[in-house]
C-alpha cells in the first residue's frame, strides 16, 4: 500500500491540508506496544471527505 505524506496544520476542530481548510468529523486514537495511530475523518467545503492518518500524536500526516 503506497502512502502519501501530507503537509498539515492542525487547529483545534480544523486542519489545513495541502493549504485548504477541512471540518475534522471524528478523530480515533488507537495505542499498540508504545505507539499511538490516530486517524482523523476530514471534510472540506466543496464536501470531500479524507482519512488523515498519524502515528506520532500529529506531527506528521499521511494518507493511503
Amino acid at each position: 500500500m503506497k502512502t502519501k505524506n501530507l503537509k498539515v496544520k492542525l487547529d483545534g476542530e480544523f486542519m489545513i491540508i495541502d493549504d485548504v481548510l477541512h471540518s475534522i468529523i471524528s478523530r480515533h486514537s488507537f495505542d499498540d506496544y508504545a505507539q499511538t495511530l490516530e486517524t482523523f475523518e476530514v471534510m472540506n467545503y466543496a464536501g470531500d471527505l479524507r482519512e488523515i492518518c498519524s502515528r506520532d500524536e500529529g506531527e506528521t500526516f499521511y494518507e493511503e
